[in-house]
C-alpha cells in the first residue's frame, strides 16, 4: 500500500505542508485545535513520519528541511551570486537549500521542481521571472510558500522582495544629463523581465523629466550576455544621423560586451562614449575603464528574501507586501562630462 504523503496530511488537516513538516520536526508550535487536526489526519491516513537514526548515535535525524532557490539562469553571474547568498542564509537557519535553474524552452521547465517536491520541499525562493506564474500555481497546490524576487508588481500574487530598479535608472539619467548628455541610448535584456521593465521606465521618465525626446532607435534589447552587448554597440553606431554620446546598459554583463566592442573599434570610453551599467557585478570594477554602475546590494536582497521565507514558514503561508531594497549609483571611470 502506498504511503500517504505529507501533503495529503496537510490537505486533510487544512493546513500548509510546511506547517505539518515543521510541527513533526519539533520546530513549530501550533494551536491545540490545529495540532488535533494534524494528528487526526495522520491517524486517518495512516501516515508514518520518516525518521532515520543518526549513524553516529547522536540522536534522531528528521526529514530534510528542503528549500529550493529557483533561478532563470545559473550561468548569469548576478543570479548565481544571489543564489549563493540565499543558500548561506538558509543553511545558517537550519535548512537544506537546493538551487536549480529553470530551462524555459524545455518540454517541462518545472521538471526539476516537481522532482524535488516529491522529496519534501517546504519552501521556495524564485528570482529571474522564468515560469513564475506556473511555479506559483504548482507550489500553491502543495501548500509550499513562495517568495518571489523582482517580480512585476502588478503580477505579484505572493509576498516578495524587489530592488528599487526604477529609482536606480532615474539616478543614472539624472547623472548623465547633468554631465551634459542628451543623446542617451538604452541597451537591455528581454523587456518582459520585471527588472528590465522597471529600468526602462526609469530611463524613459528620466529623459522626459529632462525635456529630452525619446529616440527609439537608441533602444535595443536582447539576451543578457557580453556577446549581445558587443553586437548592440555595433548596431547603435551603424544608425544614420546623430550617434549617442552615452549609453545606459541595464545589466553589467551586457555592459562588459559594450566596453569590449568599444575597445576593438578604438572608440574612446569615456572620451567619445560614456557607459553606465546596472548591478555592480565583480567584473564592473575589473574592466578597463572601470564601469560606472548602479550597485545592487545582493547580500541584502538575499537576506530580505530569506527572512521573508522564514516568516512565511513560521506563519504557514507567505503574506504581506513586497520588501523594497534601495540601490545607489557608483561613479567610476567609464563616464565623463560632454565636451
Amino acid at each position: 500500500m502506498k504511503q500517504p504523503s505529507m501533503g495529503a496530511v496537510a490537505a486533510e488537516a487544512n493546513v500548509a505542508t510546511s506547517t505539518v513538516s515543521r510541527f513533526l520536526a519539533g520546530n513549530l508550535r501550533v494551536a491545540p485545535e490545529t495540532e488535533s487536526r494534524i494528528r487526526e489526519a495522520i491517524d486517518r491516513l495512516g501516515y508514518r513520519h520518516m525518521v532515520a537514526r543518526d549513524p553516529l548515535g547522536v540522536g534522531e535525524r528528521h526529514e530534510p528541511r528542503l528549500v529550493i532557490i529557483v533561478v532563470s539562469d545559473l550561468g548569469n553571474a548576478y543570479y548565481a551570486a544571489f543564489a549563493e547568498h540565499s543558500a548561506r542564509g538558509l543553511e545558517a537557519a537550519g535548512y537544506s537549500p537546493v538551487t536549480l535553474s529553470i530551462v524555459a524552452n524545455a518540454i517541462d521547465p518545472l521538471a526539476g521542481v516537481r522532482a524535488l517536491l516529491g522529496a519534501g520541499v517546504i519552501g521556495a525562493i524564485s528570482i529571474g521571472g522564468a515560469q513564475t506564474s506556473e511555479l506559483r500555481d504548482l507550489l500553491e497546490l502543495r501548500g509550499v510558500p513562495l517568495i518571489t524576487v523582482e517580480e512585476e508588481p502588478q503580477a505579484r500574487a505572493s509576498a516578495g522582495v524587489d530592488l528599487d530598479n526604477y529609482s536606480g535608472a532615474r539616478q543614472v539619467i539624472t547623472y548623465l544629463t547633468r554631465l551634459g548628455h542628451s543623446e542617451i541610448a538604452f541597451i537591455s535584456g528581454p523587456r518582459d523581465l520585471a527588472p528590465v521593465a522597471a529600468r526602462r521606465r526609469g530611463y524613459e521618465d528620466g529623459l522626459r523629466a529632462a525635456g529630452i525626446e525619446i529616440a527609439h532607435q537608441f533602444d535595443l534589447e536582447g539576451e543578457c550576455s557580453e556577446d549581445f552587448g558587443f553586437a548592440a554597440l555595433t548596431q547603435l553606431l551603424s544608425f544614420e544621423g546623430e550617434r549617442p554620446t552615452a549609453v545606459f546598459v541595464a545589466a553589467d554583463e551586457i555592459a562588459v560586451g559594450v566596453l569590449n566592442a568599444a575597445s576593438q573599434i578604438q572608440l574612446s570610453v569615456p572620451g567619445e562614449l560614456s557607459v553606465v551599467g546596472f548591478d555592480d557585478i565583480p567584473a564592473a570594477s575589473h574592466v578597463t575603464p572601470r564601469l560606472t554602475t548602479v550597485h545592487t546590494p545582493l547580500a541584502k536582497l538575499a537576506e530580505a528574501a530569506t527572512s521573508s521565507l522564514l516568516s512565511a514558514l513560521a506563519a504557514g503561508r507567505a503574506e504581506g507586501g513586497p520588501v523594497v531594497v534601495p540601490v545607489t549609483l557608483v561613479v567610476r571611470e567609464s563616464t565623463a562630462a560632454l565636451t
